[in-house]
């Protein structure tokens, strides 16, 4: 009897165990599944926090994709950079109109996709050059800088 009991509790069990395997990951769990890119689009403030580049502008940014949105007007300068996600880490590297290039960028999507850290390596046609800037969605800048319009 005691037998058919454990063998009745075990087999509970083991038909229990796929259930708690489908239910212990939510999107509650992982807050970056619950965003698409069309989240990202939109007006956005640069402040840019390493580098000798404009301390704020505007940016605009449109979802181009499932895993790439594009940011026009980076660096102040009116050209589209497109910038690829996976999960909440961004990779971009483009040229710009004035002949600078961005060889290579990365960052994170922080803040409930509110804000996005970058860092990127800028070559202005003579050397290279480290910049970096936080991108908040709408107009959250410092009340020490001056926005300056999207061109």
């Amino acid at each position: 009897m005691k037998t058919r009991m454990s063998i009745n509790t075990l087999f509970a069990l083991l038909l229990m165990l796929p259930l708690l395997a489908l239910t212990s990951c939510s999107k509650e769990d992982a807050p970056e599944l619950q965003h698409t890119l069309n989240d990202l689009s939109g007006t956005w403030t640069w402040e840019t926090t390493d580098g000798d580049f404009p301390d704020a502008f505007e940016v605009t940014i449109t979802a181009e994709s499932d895993t790439k949105f594009v940011v026009n007007n980076f660096l102040n300068v009116s050209d589209p950079i497109t910038v690829t996600v996976s999960g909440t880490s961004l990779t971009f590297s483009g040229e710009l109109s004035d002949g600078s290039t961005i060889k290579s960028g990365t960052g994170t999507i922080t803040n409930g996709w509110e804000t996005m850290n970058i860092s990127f390596i800028y070559n202005d046609g003579e050397s290279d050059q480290t910049g970096g800037a936080r991108l908040d969605k709408g107009r959250m800048i410092s009340k020490k800088k001056t926005i300056v319009p999207a061109k």
